[in-house]
């Protein structure tokens, strides 16, 4: 996602089990600290849990965002052109240990996913 860059943001929407959040934010940290340029000039990763995504990240920088019960954290991408765009959900299927290629193409979600996916509608809507 991107404030104020090109217009444009890209939001996904991937739900996992609770044992399998509890490991994103070691999964997304080493992720992000290998993710873009070795001598970038902003931090690899910010901590957006106490301040939250709007005061961590400067205006009209292009970044990455991920978002978990507990917590959250953001990249500033420092070229926007050799970030990958399926970044996030590349790294989440590592974390449930299939193919990105199927997290990508699973289409909807199925039985009890479709619960916690009607869940989260709500929690967006509130």
């Amino acid at each position: 996602a991107s404030r104020g860059y090109r217009g444009w943001a890209n939001v996904e929407v991937i739900p996992v089990e609770m044992d399998v959040e509890m490991d994103a934010p070691l999964y997304f940290k080493q992720a992000l600290d290998q993710a873009d340029e070795e001598w970038s000039v902003h931090k690899k990763v910010i901590d957006t849990s106490q301040k939250g995504l709007r005061r961590s990240i400067p205006d009209n920088m292009p970044y990455f965002f991920i978002e978990w019960s507990r917590g959250g954290m953001a990249h500033i991408i420092e070229d926007a052109e050799q970030f990958p765009h399926d970044f996030g959900s590349d790294i989440v299927a590592g974390m449930i240990g299939v193919d990105p290629v199927r997290v990508k193409k699973q289409g909807g979600a199925k039985g009890a996913e479709q619960a916690r996916v009607a869940e989260l509608k709500g929690l967006l809507r509130e």
